[in-house]
């Protein structure tokens, strides 16, 4: 017998093929120069109300900032007149002016009221008058009447609340005279005839200066008390 003989085929293995990559060439991209952003900076004409910062507004690659400079407008100090003092801006008026540049006269004119004359006062002084009492009399020299510089309902300066005095009065008799309780009509005479009497002070004696100094003490004494009593009454 003859041997058997294997005969072995070899398969044709196909050897895959190895596609061998491209190289990547890196695209390498030239940017394109932009245009630079300008700011522009301007300055607006000066106004008397300062405004704020315009929003910036871009047109293409330029944005352009505009900027406008608040200011202080400054006026001008007043001008002061009739002695008036410039102090701070404002005008210091003397006692017989007002106003914003002192131009407002703030006195009474000279006037004729009842049977007295009345000399040029500031408001809310009380004037005497140029009447006094005569020799004859324990008040030579003083005042007869006095009247008080008001604003009047119409809106003008004029003298009201005459008071006249007793010429033949004195403050140690004023004083005397005081009895029971003062009420406010009876302190403001007192106060009044006092006031009167103590005009010219260069001529009071030690004794009158006491007396008025007393009659003072009573009106303020009365009044404190008349304050004590009502509040006590109201609680």
């Amino acid at each position: 017998m003859h041997p058997s003989t294997t005969h072995l085929s070899t398969t044709h293995l196909s050897t895959p093929e190895l596609s061998t990559p491209h190289p990547l060439t890196p695209q390498t991209s030239t940017p394109h120069p932009s245009t630079p952003l300008t700011t522009t900076v301007s300055t607006s004409t000066v106004s008397s109300t300062p405004s704020s910062t315009v929003e910036p507004t871009t047109t293409g690659e330029t944005a352009t900032a505009v900027f406008s400079t608040p200011s202080l407008t400054t006026s001008s100090p007043p001008v002061c007149i009739n002695g008036g003092q410039l102090q701070n801006g404002v005008c210091l008026c003397p006692d017989e002016w007002t106003g914003v540049h002192c131009s407002i006269a703030n006195v009474c004119e000279n006037a004729w009221l009842y049977y007295y004359t009345f000399p040029s006062t500031v408001i809310g002084w009380a004037a005497y008058s140029l009447e006094i009492c005569g020799p004859e009399t324990s008040n030579y020299g003083n005042p007869k009447a006095t009247a008080r510089c008001m604003n009047s309902t119409t809106g003008h300066l004029e003298f009201d609340h005459l008071q006249e005095i007793d010429c033949g009065l004195t403050l140690d008799k004023l004083l005397n005279n005081i009895s029971g309780p003062i009420n406010q009509e009876k302190a403001q005479k007192l106060a009044t005839s006092t006031q009167m009497l103590t005009s010219n002070p260069a001529r009071l004696t030690a004794l009158e200066i006491n007396s008025a100094a007393m009659i003072i003490n009573r009106i303020l004494d009365e009044d404190t008390l008349s304050i004590i009593t009502k509040k006590a009454a109201a609680r």
